[in-house]
């Protein structure tokens, strides 16, 4: 059986691998979705949310690289750290838990400017109270709800603007603004950080107030014609049902899902290792550059989310980005091999221009299966979102863990390899068209 299994994952991916030459994929000028920039219509929302998506990821990131250093110079150990880090994501998935369908009912505007109201408050509270234990859960918290608030936003922005070929180019911009925020936000951070311990805190907080006066503009001069119809019609019901109907849809929704789950946790487990031991192995090889660890980690998002609407094309989105996480994932496990921070660099590099591939194709899978579901919309967002958040929570303290045994730099090669794992299972289990159970969501809601 095991046998078997392996032999069609290997099918698979030499098929996808041979997809990938035949159609000519790596010839770039011919993947830009020229439609979609110019029709008005599309353009200017599309150009709101990726500039938004910069500036307000400008001051999640430098938040994201200064607070595990800062965190770890305090209390003096890589475990601690891992764990207080990994708070914030486990009060985002409480977050998705409680509240994650009254969040899509709202919409787009209501997520994004408590998402920027919130968010402030992270550096406000690391740079005014004592860097002590509580201080830090405290600002971890209010950082898991912002990213919760900021994630549903943009779920809910998306199908309101833009059509459903247009979501995956759609994320890829997204992304790729978001990783221009995370490529120079690391250099910014590494460079506060000679002034004082706590001065990346007060120089994010602008980028934060920022998003909200942007977002406040964009609401008054643009108006969403399909506001409503992208909002789910439902009735309201008490806290308790809610979480009761919430946890009957992620119990379904997991027996369809779960190795597309397994892998995008894979992923935000990858992600939250660099941005947690990584930052830390960064400042430790700061002679050999300022942030350029990460810098190279964010870097070919920039130039690769605006083609990835053409990735998935010749042979889905799944399997592109499982295709592409399998090959991210070994080259990522060469830190295993390599002790020389120059070899790390270019290794970081690699890896990371395939892993870029894979996120906002996976992503797309799910605003696909919002699209498609009538009354779940919600709780795709949220079992995504969880997938995520554990993948938030479980990487820090795993990869602190034996950064602690093995080193910081070790921790990412084992994580390289737990993404080739999972993207071997999803290559065997997940189908190309994965159906939705339509008839067993009406059973679910409350009458």
């Amino acid at each position: 059986m095991q046998v078997q299994v392996l032999s069609r994952a290997l099918n698979i991916m030499l098929h996808t691998a041979k997809a990938f030459v035949k159609n000519r994929i790596y010839y770039l000028p011919h993947l830009v979705d020229q439609k979609l920039f110019l029709n008005l219509k599309y353009f200017y929302p599309l150009i709101f949310i990726c500039i938004y998506t910069f500036i307000i990821t400008m001051g999640d990131s430098i938040m994201s690289y200064a607070s595990p250093v800062y965190i770890e110079g305090k209390l003096g150990s890589s475990f601690l750290m891992g764990v207080i880090y990994a708070s914030s994501s486990f009060i985002g998935l409480i977050s998705d838990i409680l509240f994650g369908s009254k969040l899509r009912k709202k919409g787009y505007n209501y997520s994004l400017l408590y998402a920027g109201i919130i968010g402030v408050t992270f550096p406000i509270i690391l740079f005014l109270l004592p860097g002590k234990t509580p201080t830090f859960l405290i600002a971890m918290a209010s950082w898991g709800i912002y990213y919760e608030y900021k994630r549903f936003g943009t779920f809910n922005f998306i199908p309101c603007y833009l059509s459903k070929e247009h979501h995956g180019i759609s994320w890829g911009l997204i992304n790729t603004f978001g990783a221009l925020a995370t490529t120079v936000s690391p250099i910014i951070a590494s460079k506060a950080f000679e002034k004082s311990n706590t001065y990346p805190f007060l120089i994010s907080i602008p980028f934060y107030i920022f998003s909200i006066i942007f977002l406040m503009l964009f609401m008054k001069f643009v108006k969403s014609k399909n506001t409503n119809k992208c909002l789910e019609q439902e009735q309201k019901h008490s806290n308790i049902i809610e979480v009761k109907r919430t946890a009957n849809f992620w119990k379904l929704l997991t027996k369809t899902m779960w190795p597309i789950l397994l892998f995008i946790f894979l992923l935000a487990f990858i992600d939250a290792t660099f941005w947690s031991v990584g930052t830390v192995l960064s400042e430790q090889m700061k002679s050999s550059g300022n942030g350029l660890l990460l810098f190279l980690y964010s870097l070919p998002t920039i130039f690769l989310g605006i083609f990835s609407s053409k990735f998935g094309k010749p042979f889905g989105k799944k399997r592109t980005s499982f295709f592409c996480g399998l090959i991210g994932g070994f080259i990522l496990s060469f830190y295993l091999v390599f002790n020389s921070f120059y070899f790390l660099l270019p290794l970081t590099f690699l890896s990371s221009f395939f892993i870029s591939i894979s996120w906002p194709e996976i992503e797309a899978v799910f605003e696909d299966f919002v699209s498609r579901s009538k009354i779940a919309g919600s709780e795709i967002i949220s079992i995504e979102g969880g997938a995520i958040n554990i993948g938030f929570i479980i990487g820090p303290i795993i990869s602190s863990y034996l950064a602690g045994i093995f080193g910081n730099k070790n921790a990412i090669g084992f994580s390289g390899i737990l993404l080739m794992i999972s993207s071997v299972i999803a290559f065997s289990f997940v189908p190309r068209k994965i159906r939705l159970p339509q008839k067993s969501f009406d059973e679910i809601i409350p009458k």
